[in-house]
């Protein structure tokens, strides 16, 4: 009802709450991943989690698309919402994040970064990977 209403602080709360229902507060969030998958339209609601600032949505929704799980593999939106997570200052999903761009384009890695607001992250990844001119140029 939250989520229809738009009040996304009782969502939010309520999210919380279905993990504490659920029993998976104390789980290791690879866990909590595999008991999220085996829910209908779990994807869904990671995203809308996810939207709404909760962390371990972003996570989930990211790895939802790195592994194809519920929808199509999407290296793109992975890597947004591993990116996202920093902006909530989690770093969680950087090694994630790196280890999927060096299977991106260029335009690909920063398409990422500008839907997660996150461009300078995404230019560092470039660099990271070795896909930016800039590192080309000067051999770095």
């Amino acid at each position: 009802m939250a989520i229809e209403a738009g009040d996304t602080a009782s969502a939010n709360a309520a999210w919380g709450q279905a993990e504490v229902l659920a029993g998976l507060t104390d789980v290791p969030v690879r866990e909590r991943l595999d008991a999220a998958r085996s829910l209908p339209d779990s994807l869904s609601w990671s995203l809308w989690g996810a939207v709404n600032g909760n962390i371990s949505a972003m996570y989930a929704a990211a790895c939802g698309y790195r592994d194809a799980s519920g929808t199509r593999r999407n290296r793109v939106q992975a890597v947004r919402w591993y990116l996202a997570m920093l902006s909530a200052g989690d770093g969680d999903g950087v090694h994630e994040a790196i280890n999927l761009a060096r299977h991106m384009s260029q335009a690909q890695i920063r398409e990422a970064g500008r839907l997660a607001g996150q461009e300078k992250h995404a230019v560092a990844l470039l660099m990271t990977t070795g896909k930016s001119p800039l590192r080309r140029l000067f051999r770095l």
